[in-house]
């Protein structure tokens, strides 16, 4: 298998039939699965997700796992060389034909001294970038030496930052695609609302906080450093709250 798209879920089914239908709508599915990780799930979203049948994959856990842990037990379960993680509450927008989203994240992934690329990328400090991993792709085996993502970050936030940052450090470089913006924006052709699943987790900015400081200790950065990440973010979502027809209609006059 060529490449593995991995969608953790927990609550989200609204956005989870989006995405999938955006899915089947740019996808061939040649040499490419999806594998839906069911984890706290209603049983109507998990029969939803057993409905489906091939190219999707359904893995289920009765009780929630949280986002860095879904993601690794689809990266275990599954096979594809590339591994493509995209969150439930993303539809990707028919921009170029079959393939086109696919073929945008995975080529670049031929150079083998790039371990990550995504639709929108951050700033950990100046010259140390990050993928947001909303929609990412890295090579297996990639993932393999960087150990998967660190579950201490779990129940999410801070995991992509970590592993972009550690390959960094390897050596490896970070790609946005299709090209580099000098803000949080995107031409990628994705839909993103953002923020459904963790945004009603009870304690979420405690688990931002902890998870934060975290990778202070880790890569430990300057007032400076701070002050160039917040200027890069300052306007975040503004491109992804955008409905599709909006950004449909931009990409047509564009």
């Amino acid at each position: 298998m060529k490449n593995s798209i991995i969608i953790p879920t927990y609550t989200n089914l609204v956005g989870l039939k989006e995405c999938v239908e955006s899915l089947k709508k740019t996808t061939t599915f040649i040499d490419t699965d999806v594998w839906l990780v069911f984890n706290g799930s209603k049983k109507e979203a998990l029969d939803w997700g057993l409905s489906l049948g091939d190219p999707f994959n359904v893995l289920y856990c009765p009780d929630p796992l949280g986002y860095t842990k879904a993601v690794n037990l689809g990266i275990m379960a599954s096979e594809g060389e590339n591994l493509i993680l995209l969150n439930d509450d993303c539809a990707i927008l028919d921009w170029g034909g079959n393939d086109t989203w696919i073929k945008i994240l995975t080529n670049p992934l031929e150079d083998k001294t790039i371990a990550a690329t995504g639709s929108t990328r951050d700033f950990w400090a100046k010259n140390k970038p990050f993928i947001v991993f909303f929609c990412a792709a890295t090579r297996r085996n990639v993932m393999i030496e960087m150990g998967y993502l660190d579950e201490a970050f779990n129940p999410g936030a801070g995991e992509d930052a970590d592993y972009c940052l550690k390959a960094q450090l390897k050596g490896y470089k970070i790609a946005q695609v299709p090209d580099e913006m000098p803000k949080w924006q995107t031409r990628f052709p994705i839909w993103h609302v953002g923020n459904i699943t963790c945004g009603n987790i009870d304690g979420w900015s405690k688990v931002t906080q902890r998870n934060n400081a975290i990778l202070e200790e880790r890569y430990p950065r300057t007032e400076e450093d701070r002050a160039y990440q917040k200027d890069f973010s300052d306007g975040m979502q503004n491109i992804h709250r955008w409905n599709k027809e909006k950004r449909s209609e931009e990409r047509r006059v564009g």
